[in-house]
């Protein structure tokens, strides 16, 4: 009689006789619902009375098999596996839960566990990819579901979803400096990658709303301004930044490209009479200034006001013999 052996187990603590009772009446019942129950009860006097892991994951399995919902049978599992860091078998006992718990917060909490165990011990990033997008979706902008997968993203070289990602992180970031990297990133993914110049250029230049200083987005600004489809933008953008912050070599350096660059005389002429008074006025480059003036004179010699600074500039060598002395 399997009652009078379980009422003479427990009180002498024959916690083996015990599971082993609970296994007979397994099999005597084919109520998948009692049977689950008994596999658990004996799961549960393995694991904690016995602490046989081995044994009380395989009845907690076997009631997973009887009912594949069994919440407490796989929040066991998930304990065991975790203590013995069994990851394949955790992977898909995370997987089961995340499909059966209707609370977004917990199923966010087993999601990053999920793409966690996924990414860094199954190799598995597709798994990972799918169990951090549905964290997103049950907890929006959870950071960091939000930066692994930029890195996954990244990784696998799946820049329109990286830049979505890169643009939704930027668009929620609290502190300052974080948006601009994160802009900056998604930025440089359009130039170099996504062979997008024209965003990329409207990016650069929301991180510089923020940064008017980041240097590596001037560096950027500067890189395509020697692009020819590109330069009146980037141009647009860069000369009055760099202007601002009398940063005069980087803006003579930048006029001498769009001004050789130029087809039209007189615009031309407008972008060396720029040149040459950055020359004058900002670097004190007193000769580069009246050859640049001379340049433009070239190109429209009827313009008087070019002809009156080149005139003050002579008179001003003749009148100086130190920087007559320069310019020998």
């Amino acid at each position: 009689d399997d009652g009078a052996s379980w009422s003479e187990l427990e009180p002498v603590g024959d916690w083996g006789g015990m599971v082993e009772v609970l296994k007979r009446k397994v099999e005597l019942t084919y109520d998948p619902i009692e049977r689950g129950e008994l596999l658990r009860r004996g799961g549960s006097v393995l694991e904690e009375l016995l602490g046989n892991r081995s044994g009380a994951i395989a009845l907690y399995r076997r009631a997973v098999d009887e009912d594949e919902t069994d919440a407490v049978a796989l929040e066991s599992l998930d304990r065991l596996y975790t203590e013995e860091r069994d990851h394949a078998a955790l992977g898909d006992v995370l997987g089961r839960r995340l499909e059966l718990e209707q609370d977004p917060e917990l199923r966010a909490d087993l999601g990053l566990r999920l793409g966690r165990v996924a990414e860094e011990y199954l190799r598995q990033p597709d798994l990972a990819i799918t169990a951090f997008q549905r964290v997103l979706e049950d907890r929006p902008g959870e950071p960091t579901a939000a930066s692994a997968l930029a890195r996954l993203y990244e990784r696998e070289a799946m820049r329109p979803e990286l830049l979505e990602n890169l643009r939704m992180q930027a668009g929620i970031a609290e502190e300052t400096s974080q948006r601009v990297g994160l802009l900056y990133r998604a930025a440089e993914l359009l130039e170099r990658q996504l062979d997008d110049v024209g965003d990329a250029l409207a990016t650069y230049q929301q991180v510089l709303e923020s940064d008017p200083r980041h240097e590596p987005t001037v560096a950027a600004l500067l890189r395509v301004c020697r692009l020819e489809d590109y330069r009146d933008q980037a141009a647009g953008i860069a000369i009055p930044l760099l202007s601002d912050q009398g940063r005069w070599d980087d803006l003579a350096q930048l006029l001498e490209l769009t001004a050789d660059a130029s087809s039209d005389p007189l615009a031309k002429r407008d972008e060396l009479r720029r040149l040459a008074e950055v020359h004058e006025q900002g670097r004190g480059d007193k000769r580069k200034a009246l050859d640049a003036y001379r340049r433009a004179l070239a190109e429209d010699a009827t313009d008087e006001e070019i002809a009156d600074q080149m005139e003050r500039l002579g008179a001003e060598r003749v009148a100086d013999p130190s920087w007559r002395k320069r310019l020998a």
